[in-house]
């Protein structure tokens, strides 16, 4: 059994393939983005430009702020395009 899947493991991506095509081409998909994108961005950047952790907001969220972490990570490791 073990030899088998050590055969089927490099035809992996190869079989994922058409999910990933089936995901990416959905028709009830109307965006590549999602609507609350620009939100989320303009949340993390509250983050870095307030130098302020843990909550940067004037009123609590929804969220935790795990997500937006995540985003400002990336917008300060990757840079920030106005």
């Amino acid at each position: 059994m073990h030899s088998r899947l050590q055969q089927l493991l490099p035809f992996t991506p190869l079989l994922l393939f058409p999910l990933l095509l089936w995901k990416f081409f959905d028709v009830d998909q109307q965006s590549l983005r999602p609507w609350d994108e620009g939100l989320y961005m303009w949340r993390a950047r509250l983050f870095l430009d307030q130098n302020e952790a843990w909550a940067p907001f004037a009123q609590a969220h929804h969220k935790t702020p795990g997500h937006y972490w995540i985003v400002a990570l990336s917008m300060r490791l990757l840079g920030v395009s106005v």
